[in-house]
């Protein structure tokens, strides 16, 4: 994911543009994986890595998943951020 997802072009811009993303390491920061991967799980029905966790500005989770191919939830995230107003 990281090299087919996070080198993408496109999709860097559109993250780096409307987000602040931070890549955690869950065997050094075992107690922010079981946060986010409660989440995970109890709204995709499992869990696993690589886990992507998207947050508001209250660090409230709202989506998450476990994989998301270059072509899917990135860019739509990115073009549901530019249809805000």
């Amino acid at each position: 994911m990281e090299r087919e997802s996070f080198e993408d072009e496109e999709i860097g811009k559109i993250l780096s543009d409307n987000f602040v993303c931070i890549k955690v390491d869950r065997e050094e920061r075992p107690d922010v994986d079981k946060v986010y991967m409660t989440f995970v799980q109890a709204t995709c029905g499992g869990g696993g890595w690589p886990m992507s966790v998207w947050l508001t500005p209250d660090l409230l989770p709202f989506i998450g998943g476990t994989y998301f191919p270059p072509t899917d939830h990135a860019r739509n995230l990115g073009s549901k951020q530019k249809e805000r107003p």
